[in-house]
């Protein structure tokens, strides 16, 4: 049996769009297009503390999970030595901490990265139970079986890129909206038994450039080099199960 893991963090200073994006990402990894993830396979630490997160981070890592995912949604910005996160209204965290959690990963960062002289350890900156059926279960068996069949990567999903701002509003953030849309319709192809981060990815910004041709923010993805194929999947089509 896979064992794997959705840590979600959220940073609500000035964004109450932020509990908007948890719910959201929430509903979709427990459906059956974003998996049928369980509750207790979901943790959700709202402006956790760096001790606390640092101490959740160490479990998950001792766990030895096959499949680790980690959101993060908040306020971010780029510094010298990379990006760093405002977890709660006074601390900073890096990105590079989130990172190598288990053999195979994908980290979506919602958030700004605005270039900004800061350091780790200053104040942050400012205002920047579903019940499984066997038709769940056999979704769940092919989602897992399609995790065991990519090679072990680390895809990380940025919704903006170096030195820009990432849009939110108190609907939620709009990289989310537009990923959650291109899953969405993804699964209109009912010949398509499931599609991959990169295809989404990839979707989502070419919706948000029809709709804002001249928007500043510009979705990033960073994948291993020459990742061809079997990649993570992203969405799975519960009509073919």
């Amino acid at each position: 049996m896979m064992r794997k893991k959705i840590l979600m963090i959220g940073n609500t200073d000035g964004f109450p769009g932020v509990l908007v994006d948890i719910d959201d990402y929430y509903a979709f990894f427990t459906s059956p297009i974003g998996g049928n993830w369980h509750c207790d396979e979901i943790d959700i630490l709202m402006n956790p503390t760096k001790r606390n997160l640092s101490r959740k981070l160490s479990e998950i890592e001792h766990a030895a999970y096959d499949y680790v995912i980690v959101i993060f949604s908040g306020h971010g910005c780029e510094e010298y030595n990379g990006i760093v996160l405002a977890i709660n209204e006074h601390e900073m965290f890096a990105m590079r901490h989130l990172t190598n959690l288990s053999p195979k990963q994908l980290m979506i960062l919602d958030c700004c990265r605005s270039y900004r002289v800061i350091d780790e350890e200053d104040a942050c900156i400012n205002n920047e139970a579903i019940a499984f059926s066997r038709f769940d279960n056999a979704i769940r068996h092919e989602y897992e079986r399609m995790i065991e069949n990519a090679v072990p990567q680390e895809i990380v999903l940025y919704s903006c890129d170096e030195n820009e701002s990432s849009l939110i509003s108190n609907e939620g953030s709009y990289y989310l909206q537009y990923l959650l849309a291109a899953a969405e319709m993804a699964m209109i192809q009912l010949h398509v038994p499931a599609k991959n981060v990169r295809r989404i990815h990839d979707a989502a910004v070419e919706m948000m450039r029809q709709d804002y041709p001249f928007s500043d923010q510009h979705p990033r993805i960073l994948e291993p080099h020459r990742l061809v194929h079997r990649r993570l999947p992203f969405v799975i089509n519960p009509n073919r199960w």
